[in-house]
């Protein structure tokens, strides 16, 4: 055991980190993950009746246990990946790609191997604009590569998509699939065996002052574009434009109620609100910081203000809000144009004199929408679930799941079901009907058919079991700036990596909320 690099649980984290020592230090030892496997037992819901993975403290009055904290592992009991596992696979691969020069094609393939040859693998590729793919080549030859040694190949297709004027300002990916070409003990042939995903150009971002732009008359027709309109009453508010309408309740200053040609897209007794909570993690127990930043689990937010205004064919409503127990006030700021689109933007200020202040676990907002919403398209990060320290082996790309889909069952109920890089992201029912969420900047996005407080019902650490989750009538949605990685050290009390933490600090974010029809 080496003191400078103890040993380290890779539960629910990342090894970026660590692979990035062992491929620049070459005496480089330590840093080992326990456990490989989870190690439960089958066993039933006292709840539900559904299957459970049972662990330390299920069995006998007085158990001498500790917990789940033997079910730290990359494998279920059942020997099915979780979804860390896929990080760990993509650092362990041994053969590695860089593109040396996308104007001319050029991609340089390290095989990392110390005794074999590369003579055992084929090359695919796809190269995909704004998530529409344009080009793709199977199962190319590679040239025979010699033990820790390179060689540079030529792409034609790399070249033709960077420099082709068609697909300026959008985003083009290079995607890379090494696949096995022999029939190994272990493999067989067509075994994808390593995976690279390269940006030639990046995404374009929508922006404010494009959406909220004043609609332009039409001179020859001399009329006036619509413009959005306001019913102001008493106790709520509503903005109507494009079928869509959005109904603010006065007293909270939340948006109560998003209605699209008629159809309710939220539910009757939740708002959409501001959120600086994830559920906790075995590894965020294991730091106690299910205690340490528990005032911004539930935080109280008064309202000091609530103003609605015109601004040409727009309306701007602001609300404003203090919250005492972390020193920090909260303001949003809601636009909503004649294209029915609402831009959302939240700010929270925090107090610079403070001392001792907790950090977040997230910025951010949720909603819920009734269950029919249940299908998902969003082009982000996938297809499994990732997190800013445990991303890198996730393709972007346009994926379609359901919500069902995003809940992973660990053995303990988690935190689960992020998706990090979003460029947009589509909900909807079955009928293609619901809610556009997208940033000026990539958004994390999570959605769900439990709640935080589902996920991490008490701030001890009980006998919960994924298979005790009874799914809510709804699905619980989260549209973040950030929030804080899972971890990369250990699950007994290191945090993560400083870059990956949200310190106490002042944060802004904004997104636009679209109607999908």
């Amino acid at each position: 055991r080496s003191t400078l690099f103890p040993y380290t649980t890779l539960f629910r984290s990342a090894s970026k980190e660590y692979w990035d020592l062992i491929r620049r230090i070459p005496n480089y030892q330590g840093g080992y993950i326990w456990d490989f496997i989870d190690q439960g037992l089958r066993g039933k819901s006292k709840i539900t009746g559904k299957p459970i993975w049972t662990y330390g403290g299920d069995y006998g009055r007085f158990p001498a246990s500790d917990n789940n904290f033997n079910c730290n592992g990359v494998i279920n009991p059942d020997r099915e990946p979780n979804p860390h596992a896929y990080e760990i696979q993509y650092y362990y691969q041994n053969i590695w790609a860089t593109l040396v020069d996308a104007k001319a094609g050029k991609v340089e393939i390290y095989n990392e191997n110390f005794f074999r040859p590369l003579d055992y693998a084929k090359l695919s590729y796809d190269i995909v604009v704004d998530g529409k793919k344009i080009a793709e080549a199977q199962d190319a030859s590679l040239p025979v590569i010699a033990p820790q040694k390179k060689a540079t190949i030529e792409i034609a297709a790399i070249k033709n998509a960077f420099t082709n004027e068609e697909y300026k300002g959008k985003e083009i990916l290079v995607n890379f699939e090494f696949k096995q070409n022999t029939n190994d003990p272990l493999l067989k042939v067509g075994t994808v065996i390593a995976h690279q995903q390269f940006e030639l150009t990046p995404y374009t971002f929508p922006t404010v002052e494009v959406i909220t732009a004043q609609p332009v008359a039409d001179k020859k027709a001399k009329t006036t574009p619509a413009g959005v309109t306001l019913d102001d009453r008493a106790v709520f508010a509503v903005l109507s434009a494009n079928g869509v309408k959005v109904t603010f309740n006065k007293r909270t200053g939340y948006v109560a109620y998003i209605d699209v040609d008629g159809t309710p897209m939220m539910t009757d007794d939740a708002e959409l609100i501001p959120d600086f909570w994830r559920a906790c993690t075995d590894n965020d127990f294991g730091a106690g910081m299910q205690n340490r930043l528990a005032a911004w689990q539930h935080p109280r937010l008064e309202r000091k203000g609530f103003n609605i205004k015109q601004d040409g064919a727009n309306y701007v409503v602001t609300a404003d809000y203090n919250i005492q127990a972390v020193e920090a006030n909260v303001k949003l700021t809601y636009t909503m144009t004649p294209a029915g689109q609402l831009v959302v933007k939240q700010e929270l200020t925090t107090n610079p004199e403070a001392k001792n202040m907790p950090q977040l676990l997230r910025f951010g907002m949720q909603m819920q929408m009734p269950k029919e919403f249940s299908q998902i398209e969003y082009y982000g990060k996938g297809p499994h679930e990732n997190y800013i320290d445990r991303n890198n082996s996730q393709n972007l790309g346009v994926w379609k799941q359901t919500v069902a889909e995003q809940f992973w069952g660990y053995v303990r109920p988690q935190e689960t079901g992020t998706k990090t890089q979003v460029r947009y992201w589509n909900i909807t029912n079955k009928s293609g009907k619901g809610l556009r969420f997208e940033g000026v900047e990539p958004l994390e996005m999570q959605a769900l058919n439990y709640t935080e407080d589902d996920l991490q019902p008490a701030r001890n650490k009980a006998q919960w079991h994924s298979g005790d989750l009874i799914e809510r009538p709804f699905t619980d949605l989260h549209i973040a700036a950030r929030s804080m990685g899972v971890g990369c050290v250990n699950s007994w009390g290191a945090w993560p990596r400083q870059e990956y933490q949200m310190p106490y600090k002042d944060y802004t974010y904004t997104y636009i909320i679209s109607p999908v029809r």
